[in-house]
Parts: structure tokens; sequence; C-alpha cells
């Protein structure tokens, strides 16, 4: 059961962002404890000492005493359970590093300092990523939950920390505009894995889920694959599941959940392709209004060579450099909410060379009626194809 003591910290936090809308993981009673930091009671504790080294100053004690039906202050029981509300609670830098980067993109640091974003970097609290055209970046958080920044992308780094003393990650991030994919991993201690766009705010403990904030529609799209989440704005709130998508508009109700589309048909796209052209094709979905398409060279799609959204199920390189290439596709409805993901992996080969022709020369007349061809032999060759024709547009055959 819900219970009033448990509802109000959320309030507390998150109550002033309402007006636009609110994100909640949690369909059932664990995704409400991710909002507390459970502390076992060794001996000698008391919980003015417990204040000072968790929470943000002594005068929490007496809140802690009440949150928590404490007898007597001085005198704690050890092993007894202590729910701390992470809001109280003391917050130390923990900075996340950045994994790879594809193309431009751009740190500004929260002395405003802009600079190209590497590989290897620390982001610290206050930090910003903007990401270019067919560009990407991705970023491991001290737990190990990672998201992926897509192309077109902003996003503000509030917060990246940890509570003091708990190992309790605390991150906070702002999405200005473009998407995020985000794993978050699934959080013992409690972590707190927070997005906020202008339109909503989302807290996660333990999904894998996308958000997009389309800054010309005013309107964020939520889809989870894993997990769930809770969707709140306007006085309504939808449980989302797995699966199952919304959007927010700014100001409005989250629309009713809907199942997202399932995946496009990639079983009978090639496997191996010559380097050069390349062009694959896929069997059209009912009622798809586009594709996102998405190709990366890392099995996680930590980056992104390609990631773009097309009309037509047809996508086309003039040239792709010899590599093993992941295509990650997946429908866009009408309501503009992407679907599950069809994966397909291929390698592009470097086209063979052609041999040289050593013997006989060119135009040469030969007498015998045993003739002997040779020809240089380029690369590692396994076998060769042969022709032979009467004429030098190959239309008589011998």
């Amino acid at each position: 059961m819900l219970t009033t003591h448990r509802i109000l910290p959320l309030l507390r936090v998150y109550g002033h962002r309402l007006c636009a809308a609110l994100l909640l993981l949690a369909a059932f009673l664990p995704y409400l404890h991710a909002a507390e930091w459970t502390y076992t009671v060794r001996p000698g504790d008391n919980l003015w000492e417990i204040s000072e080294r968790y929470l943000k100053g002594t005068e929490f004690w007496p809140r802690l005493q009440e949150h928590n039906g404490v007898t007597n202050p001085l005198t704690l029981q050890p092993g007894t359970r202590l729910r701390i509300p992470v809001e109280w609670m003391k917050s130390e830098p923990s900075p996340a590093k950045v994994i790879r980067v594809n193309g431009t993109v751009e740190l500004i640091t929260a002395e405003g300092e802009t600079r190209p974003l590497k590989a290897g970097m620390a982001l610290a609290s206050g930090d910003t990523i903007r990401t270019g055209s067919n560009s990407s970046a991705s970023v491991e958080f001290a737990d190990g939950s990672r998201m992926l920044i897509a192309t077109q992308t902003s996003v503000v780094f509030d917060t990246v920390g940890a509570f003091q003393g708990t190992g309790v990650v605390d991150t906070s991030l702002r999405l200005q505009r473009g998407r995020v994919d985000n794993q978050v991993r699934p959080q013992e201690s409690n972590s707190r894995y927070r997005i906020t766009t202008p339109a909503a705010v989302a807290a996660v403990r333990g999904t894998a889920f996308r958000v997009n904030h389309d800054t010309d529609r005013a309107t964020t799209f939520s889809e989870v694959s894993e997990g769930g989440i809770r969707v709140s704005a306007a006085g309504v709130t939808r449980e989302v599941g797995a699966g199952f998508g919304t959007a927010t508009e700014e100001g409005k109700p989250p629309l009713e959940p809907r199942a997202l589309p399932l995946p496009p048909n990639v079983l009978d796209l090639p496997k191996r392709i010559a380097e050069g052209p390349v062009n694959l094709t896929w069997p059209p979905v009912r009622n798809a209004v586009a594709y996102r398409v998405q190709v990366s060279t890392q099995i996680d799609f930590s980056t992104l060579i390609r990631d773009e959204l097309i009309v037509e199920p047809r996508l086309q390189w003039q040239t792709l450099t010899p590599n093993t290439y992941i295509l990650r596709l997946r429908v866009v409805d009408a309501i503009g909410l992407e679907g599950l993901n069809a994966e397909h992996t291929f390698t592009v080969h470097e086209r063979p060379q052609s041999p040289t022709p050593r013997s006989p020369a060119d135009g040469a007349t030969l007498n015998e009626q045993q003739v002997w061809l040779a020809w240089s032999r380029p690369g590692n060759i396994a076998s060769y194809h042969l022709q032979v024709a009467r004429d030098p547009v190959f239309t008589k055959d011998l």
C-alpha cells in the first residue's frame, strides 16, 4: 500500500515541476523506495551523529526521528534499519566519463568554455554536451549506467554526483532538445537517475528507455523497452510498461499509452556486401510514417555513424569502407513514437583487384592448338571466374 509518509517526500522534490509534466519510473512499490536510502544502525550510533555524517545538516535529526518513528534518538538498537530520503543527504562530485565520440560534438563546461568532446574526458555538474549533424556521444556514469546522445542533441549535466559515504549515485540531466537512449542499471543502492525536459521529468531506476524532446512540437516522447515508467501531467497519471510509449505535450495530460510499433522485417537483408555503393531495402510496414535508421560499428551502439529519419524503406550509401556494421531500424507511427528495434549485422568487404593478363599478349596470333593463359595473382585470391568469347563485347561465347 502507498502510504502518505512515502509520497510526501516525492511531492516535495518534484512538486514545483508538475506544471509541465512528471515522469516517474515505478509501477510498483520498489520504485517508490528509489527516493530513499536505507541505513543499518551500528553500535554507538545516534540520530545526531548520523545526520552529521550523511545529511545536509544536524538540523535534520528531528525529521529523521519522525520519519522512522524513533522513540529515543540517543539510543538506537544496532541492526535497526533507518529510511533516509535522499533529498536530505549530502552530495559530492562523482564525474561521468565519455566513452566514445563520433563526428562533431562540443563540450561546454560549467565555466562557459567550449571545446571538442573527446573520449576519456570527465564530465562534472554544470557541463553541457551538444552533438552536431550525424554525430553522437556515449557517456557512462559512476554506477555503470550509460547514455547514448544522438545527433542534433543538447543535454546539460545538472548533477553528476554521489551521496557522501553511501555509494548512492545522484544523476540529474536536462535534455534541452534531441534524443537520448538510456541503459540504467538496476539499483540495489537506490541510486537516482533523472532526466528533465521542457515537458517532463523522468526519474528512473533499472530500465531501458528513450526520451525525445521535439522543440518544434513542444512535445516529449517516451518509449520503454525494459522496465516501466509512470507519466503524470495536468493531474493525469499513466502507467507505461515495456513495449509501450506515450507523448506529453507541454501543459497537457500524457496520451493514453499505446503499443510501440513492431520492428521491420530485416531477415532478407544481405550479410555480406562488396565495397562500393550500398543499397538496403526491407518490406514496407503498414501505417509507418517514417523509419528511424541508426548504424554503428559498435555492438553496444556506443557511437552512431548514421542516425536519421527516412520515409521510404530503403537505405543507400555511395560507399562504405570495409568493416562490420550493425543496422538498427524502427518504425515511427502517426503521433511520432518510435517502435521496437530490429537489428541486422552486415559486413562490407574489399572488392578483389582485377588480375593483369600476362600471356598471350594482347592482339597476339597463336598457331598452337593448345593455348595457355596466364595472369597475375593480386592478393589472397581463392579462385577465378574465367570467360572467353569470340568478340570484345562478349556476345559470342566459345
